[in-house]
C-alpha cells in the first residue's frame, strides 16, 4: 500500500513535466503565467528564391534585375533568380555564363526555368562549358501559361564534382 502514493506522485510529476515539454513545443498551453508565441506571417502561395534563403538554405546566391544591363544578373553558383512580375509572360530568354574551373572542364551546370523553387519545370538543360549561351527558340523551346503562374524562377546548379575558380557570372535576358 505504501507504493501506491509514491506511484501516484511519480505519475503526477511525469504528467506535469510532459505538459511543460509539450507547451515549450507549442503542442498544448503551458502552465499559468506562460505565453505561447503567436505567428502572424502567412506562408507564401509559392516558393521564391528569397523564401529559400529566408528559410535557411545556405550557399544559394540570389540574383537581381540590373536596369543598366536590361537583364537579371547573378555573380555565382548555385544561383537563384526571382523573375519580376512584368516578365512572367516572357518565354524567349538568353542565358549567358562565364567562369573557369580548376581543370578547365565542366561536368555539368543545370539551368532551369520553373514556376517556383521545386515547382513545375518549363525549360531545362545541362551545359558543359565554362563560357556559353543558352537561348530559347534555338536549342530549346520554352512555354508556360503566364496567366496561370504566380511566380517564375531561374536556377543554375553546378555538378558537385565541378570546382569553379572564382565567380561564375550569369546574365539572364528577357527577349520578348
Amino acid at each position: 500500500m505504501k507504493r501506491i502514493p509514491a506511484l501516484l506522485v511519480a505519475i503526477g510529476l511525469l504528467v506535469v513535466f510532459s505538459g511543460t515539454a509539450f507547451a515549450a513545443k507549442g503542442g498544448i498551453p503551458g502552465p499559468p503565467g506562460t505565453t505561447q508565441p503567436i505567428t502572424t506571417t502567412t506562408p507564401p502561395e509559392y516558393w521564391t528564391c528569397q523564401a529559400r534563403v529566408d528559410n535557411g538554405a545556405t550557399g544559394w546566391v540570389l540574383g537581381s534585375w540590373d536596369e543598366t544591363v536590361g537583364a537579371y544578373t547573378v555573380p555565382n553558383v548555385p544561383a537563384c533568380i526571382d523573375i519580376l512580375t512584368g516578365d512572367l509572360d516572357t518565354t524567349a530568354w538568353r542565358v549567358e555564363w562565364k567562369g573557369s574551373t580548376v581543370k578547365g572542364t565542366v561536368k555539368g551546370v543545370k539551368l532551369v526555368f520553373e514556376a517556383e523553387v521545386h515547382g513545375t519545370v518549363y525549360a531545362e538543360t545541362v551545359v558543359t562549358s565554362e563560357i556559353g549561351t543558352w537561348e530559347t527558340g534555338t536549342s530549346w523551346g520554352a512555354s508556360w501559361p503566364a496567366t496561370e503562374i504566380g511566380n517564375l524562377v531561374f536556377v543554375a546548379m553546378p555538378h558537385s564534382g565541378d570546382r569553379w575558380v572564382g565567380p561564375v557570372t550569369f546574365v539572364v535576358t528577357p527577349l520578348n
